[in-house]
């Protein structure tokens, strides 16, 4: 991404969030990222392919609370 490292990107945004003063990892986003993908009705496919993940299980793991909102508001 950007011809920067994985390494380069988590070292670049744990010390964003230090300066910023919030408690957060480079992971937190990509699980906040496949949440708010989901939540704005993104299919799984998409989620895995913008996110990067190889699994459909993965993105479930992730955005397992925001699926199940999603479902309980559409069929309610």
């Amino acid at each position: 991404m950007f011809g920067l490292s994985a390494d380069s990107i988590g070292r670049r945004f744990s010390a964003a969030c230090k300066a910023a003063g919030v408690k957060a990892t480079a992971h937190s986003a990509r699980v906040g990222y496949a949440s708010e993908l989901t939540r704005l009705g993104a299919s799984t496919t998409e989620v895995m392919v913008s996110g990067g993940w190889s699994t459909a299980r993965m993105v479930a793991h992730y955005s397992a609370g925001v699926a199940e909102s999603n479902a309980t508001a559409k069929y309610l």
